[in-house]
Order: structure tokens, then C-alpha cells, then sequence
């Protein structure tokens, strides 16, 4: 089994700079959440919303990779990375504000 990595910051970045100055750069962000490990933040928050919608959920958020025989409890399907990442090229500017 591969072993999963807690997100750390780039090399030459002082640790300083976060989360307070500087943004860490990952590919799942909720709502502008700043912080330092945003999978476990959007594991809180689903939780949370979990919880608020009265379903129960049992034990902490964990990073864990998916076994085979493990049950989905959702599925999203999406346009490609590459027209994703091109229609975000096109509309927001390096500061994430949108152009339009």
C-alpha cells in the first residue's frame, strides 16, 4: 500500500507565510477555507453537513485510501481536468478573482 503524505509547504517557503499571508495551493478547497490540509477540511465540513441534515456519523475525519470493497457513498462526474483548468486559465486571474 502506497503511503499518503500530510500537504506541506514548497521547498524555500517559510512556514511562516502560512496559513496567514499565503494560501497553500491544493486541488480541493471548500468555500476559500484557508487551511493547511483542505482534504480533511472538507471532510470536516461534510460531516458537519452530514450532521445537519440528521445524519449520524461515528468517529473523527481520517485520511485514509479507498479499498476496493469499500461501499461509495457518492459519485460526481465532471467535465475533463484539461477543460476545467482551461475555462479557469480563460476567466480568473492568479489572485483567483473571476475576470467576467
Amino acid at each position: 500500500m502506497r503511503q499518503r503524505l500530510v500537504p506541506s509547504v514548497a521547498n524555500g517557503w517559510n512556514d511562516g507565510y502560512y496559513p496567514a499571508s499565503v494560501a497553500p495551493v491544493r486541488a480541493l478547497v471548500v468555500d476559500g477555507h484557508q487551511s493547511m490540509d483542505t482534504s480533511l477540511d472538507a471532510g470536516q465540513v461534510f460531516t458537519e453537513q452530514l450532521a445537519a441534515d440528521g445524519v449520524t456519523v461515528d468517529g473523527d475525519v481520517t485520511r485514509r485510501t479507498a479499498e476496493r470493497t469499500d461501499v461509495p457513498v457518492a459519485r460526481h462526474l465532471s467535465p475533463k481536468l484539461s477543460d476545467v483548468v482551461h475555462t479557469m486559465l480563460r476567466t480568473v486571474d492568479r489572485m483567483g478573482v473571476s475576470r467576467r
